[in-house]
């Protein structure tokens, strides 16, 4: 899932939908919006402040994500809440969406899964793409509410027409899911059988997916110890996954473990410690010890010298990761206590991130703690808080000491800042001599730990486009101008404009991804653009253009006529030029029909056909089976792809295909649509068909076959004669005696009750 707490409003877009009843309001959000764009954040901030004052909704976003994001402002979460919320309380979309992020994520409230998918509803019934993809998120992953994949696709799909590429992915998680993919409720129902061993299988497979519930059951199954070994510290674990998506049962359960655990866990660690067994002793001490829970839960007088003799025990054991946490407890416990000099000593030997934050809050409070500058500074030197330092000497001006801090921080470290940090000063040639060309290896050792940093990313898209540090090379100007744009580099996207004007089918192809999906804040969206420029790339072959275009006609709006017909045309070409995605949406249209397509299933099948060919080439007999299968118990279920999956089954010439097949749709749902493929099992002399057959005409369940025992008889004989066991028990013991019922249970599964 992408980073879930951003700002995302385009302001050159903010007033293109709102009435105004006099010019003054519109025209000073115009200038606003003009200011903005041209970098003046300060102007643009005082004057969206008058106009959200005024009550305007579209200024109080604005306003909001000024705040939330710290530009023209000082960084203000809680004022950008409340200007949200003055504005989504107006009705308007975007702001709907961020008071639905903050209940999301719990920024600035208290998380509140319910509150996020009542503000992110009111957000995607106005078509806001991006509450779509996170209502979908919701549902797929059971983040307070009840996992729900059919509900989760249907928001995923709302999203993906309007052209989200992350919905996409997640979407196809769901309707490509892989043959390890099993229903919660054939798993429940193993477990309700007691075929524990079965649903343990299950269960697991489905908790790893993120499916809460299986988490939950998963955790309970450890707990007890059913159909796996007992194993409380796992059980934790998997209760701890349920809980933070929202399954309350979870929570309880898991904070009565815990208490039972802890209080167990810490007194055999006690034990242990007597008898001088430290190994015992790291086992027993992982949750009554070190949990940071139980350090920040109690007041400083509760730490008694007999925790403190412990933890201190642990921070001299050999063990990395029992020592360090025995440290970090440490350093919290003399902080509570207020012995500021004493905690300084346990920041040594712990991870550099962590001793360097820290060291910042010490210094920052330095005077309140009564530390001296030169105690904080000696320490920080004696144990190598390269980071800390350095930014403590660039504060102070003295730009050869920040140069060798923040140098050793990037070469020992691997600290991202402090590479980022010596990559300025060799720019600039302050602290060492100026050089290009270390500045750009710098910045590259950035991007190897992380990609996306925007810092080091607009920095290279600088210097290749000035030729610092490197040869002018038009193809990696533009390749650095396209990773600078889509982080929000303005003079990047003129760039990309450019090469586009110049018939780059790459820069075309990305600038009709920047007036649709809102790649960059400096450019407005508008899809009459979008589908210009991406026509354009695909005059010179471009297959992801092509499809990108369906998906404008397949969704419609900002200045584009929803019509499926444009969008089978252009998918139809996205298939042509090589992408494979496109006949699955082919298939999804016709299935559906509407907006100028009639429904056609044969249609339907076709493209879908297509679609898997393939992938179906690199696939096990096995592999295709269960791909049918997923597709009739996975949260998208549909009998039609089912049996695509199953033809292609049969095509391998696997024995006892049709049976195979027949038996799945005989005890589930779809047990009407077994017939077809008992018929053909029987065709081709499989008894097991026979003794399907045999059990329609005994039973004559939902009319499929008229009751017919004189006809069950026939088959269930010519089951046993073609070898079929349960069939020859049954006409060993006598036919006359035999009896069979058949019920569906409240999820379609059939169960046979026979003597």
């Amino acid at each position: 899932m992408k980073k879930l707490f951003s700002s995302i409003v385009i302001l050159s877009l903010a007033i293109s939908n709102i009435s105004y009843a006099n010019n003054t309001a519109k025209d000073t959000l115009d200038l606003a919006v003009k200011y903005y764009k041209q970098q003046d954040y300060k102007k643009a901030a005082d004057l969206f402040t008058k106009v959200a004052e005024q009550g305007d909704m579209v200024a109080q976003s604005n306003l909001a994500m000024m705040y939330a994001e710290g530009t023209g402002v000082t960084q203000d979460n809680a004022q950008a809440f409340k200007w949200y919320q003055k504005s989504a309380q107006q009705g308007y979309a975007t702001a709907q969406f961020q008071i639905g992020l903050f209940y999301f994520v719990g920024k600035e409230v208290k998380q509140d899964y319910n509150k996020a998918l009542e503000w992110l509803k009111k957000a995607a019934e106005q078509k806001n793409t991006d509450a779509e993809y996170y209502l979908g998120a919701m549902y797929h992953y059971g983040l307070g509410v009840e996992k729900d994949h059919q509900l989760a696709a249907t928001w995923y799909k709302k999203a993906v027409a309007n052209g989200h590429e992350e919905a996409q992915k997640e979407l196809k998680k769901i309707t490509d899911t892989t043959s390890e993919n099993v229903s919660f409720e054939v798993a429940l129902k193993h477990y309700e059988k007691q075929d524990y061993q079965t649903a343990f299988t299950s269960f697991k497979k489905l908790a790893e997916q993120g499916d809460a519930k299986a988490q939950l059951k998963l955790a309970i199954m450890y707990e007890k110890g059913q159909g796996v070994k007992k194993n409380n510290e796992e059980a934790i674990e998997w209760y701890k996954k349920s809980a933070v998506r929202g399954i309350k049962q979870a929570e309880d359960n898991l904070a009565k473990l815990h208490q039972k655990e802890g209080r167990r866990l810490y007194q055999e660690a006690m034990n242990e410690l007597e008898k001088n067994n430290k190994q015992l002793y790291e086992k027993y001490c992982e949750w009554g010890c070190y949990n940071d829970k139980f350090i920040d839960a109690l007041k400083a007088e509760q730490f008694t010298p007999k925790i403190i003799n412990l933890l201190k025990k642990g921070a001299y054991l050999p063990s990395g990761l029992y020592s360090l946490r025995a440290k970090k407890s440490l350093y919290k416990i003399y902080m509570k206590k207020k012995n500021y000099s004493e905690a300084i000593q346990w920041l040594k030997n712990i991870d550099a991130s962590y001793r360097n934050t820290e060291l910042r809050k010490i210094y920052d409070n330095r005077k309140e703690y009564g530390l001296s500058d030169n105690y904080i500074l000696r320490f920080a030197e004696k144990y190598d808080a390269y980071e800390f330092l350095g930014e403590v000497k660039l504060q102070q001006g003295n730009y050869a000491e920040a140069f060798e801090w923040y140098d050793k921080g990037c070469l020992f470290s691997k600290s991202i800042d402090s590479c980022n940090k010596v990559g300025d000063l060799y720019y600039d040639g302050k602290g060492t001599t100026q050089s290009y060309t270390m500045a750009k290896l710098s910045y590259k050792a950035v991007l190897k730990k992380d990609s996306e940093n925007s810092y080091a990313i607009n920095k290279m898209y600088v210097m290749h486009k000035k030729g610092q540090g490197v040869r002018k090379d038009a193809n990696e100007t533009y390749k650095w101008a396209k990773k600078a744009a889509k982080v929000g580099n303005k003079e990047a996207l003129d760039d990309i404009i450019f090469y586009a004007n110049k018939g780059i089918e790459d820069a075309q192809f990305y600038l009709g991804l920047f007036y649709s999906d809102k790649y960059n804040q400096h450019i407005k969206q508008d899809y009459i653009q979008s589908v210009k420029w991406f026509t354009k790339a695909v005059e010179q072959g471009s297959s992801a253009a092509a499809f990108n275009v369906a998906l404008k006609y397949k969704k419609g709006g900002f200045g584009i006529k929803q019509d499926y017909i444009q969008a089978i045309k252009w998918f139809t070409k996205a298939a042509e030029l090589g992408d494979t995605d496109a006949p699955y949406s082919i298939s999804s249209i016709y299935e559906i029909g509407g907006y100028g397509i009639k429904q056609n299933t044969t249609e339907a099948i076709k493209w879908y056909q297509k679609a898997i060919e393939q992938k179906a080439k690199k696939l096990t007999p096995a592999e295709l089976f269960e791909k049918g299968k997923d597709s009739l118990f996975s949260g998208n279920s549909n009998i039609l792809r089912a049996n695509v999956w199953f033809e292609k089954f049969v095509a391998t010439g696997e024995p006892n295909a049709y049976s195979k097949i027949a038996k799945v749709l005989f005890y589930s749902q779809y047990i009407k649509y077994s017939e077809k493929w008992i018929t053909k099992g029987i065709k081709k002399g499989e008894a097991e068909s026979m003794y399907l057959m045999a059990n329609l005409y005994y039973t004559g369940i939902n009319g499929i076959k008229q009751k017919s025992r004189k006809k069950g008889k026939y088959w269930m004989k010519k089951a046993a004669k073609n070898g079929y066991k349960e069939a020859r028990r049954i006409v060993k013991q006598g036919l006359s005696k035999y009896f069979i019922s058949m019920s569906i249970d409240k999820n379609g599964f059939v169960t046979l009750a026979h003597n």
